[in-house]
């Protein structure tokens, strides 16, 4: 059936009527159709977010691994600190990147 009630927010029941589909169930043109439907009031649909982006976690480890080679940070708390995450995450970025042989200490 081309009626349905929508979910509003806070409860509210909203009745939408499938313009595209109304034809089937009702013997209108869909020039009568258009016009009929013009008038309806249709909810708003959200949006999907976003998918959370993946971390690169080399590019991470190329840029610590910089960072306190220059002597730009004293240590990786100094860098956690200044990145606002855990001295444990960015440990555990380098050593990923140890791991994998790309850089060696």
């Amino acid at each position: 059936m081309p009626i349905f009630l929508h979910n509003g927010g806070r409860g509210e029941k909203i009745l939408v009527i499938d313009p595209a589909r109304i034809h089937n169930y009702l013997d209108m043109t869909p020039d009568a159709v258009k016009k009929l439907t013009e008038s309806f009031v249709y909810p708003k649909v959200k949006e999907a977010p976003d998918k959370r982006k993946r971390l690169d976690l080399d590019a991470m480890a190329e840029t610590y691994r910089e960072m306190l080679a220059s002597g730009q940070f004293k240590n990786k708390a100094a860098l956690a600190k200044h990145f606002g995450v855990s001295r444990a995450w960015i440990s555990k970025v380098l050593n990923r990147i140890d791991r994998n042989g790309i850089y060696s200490t």
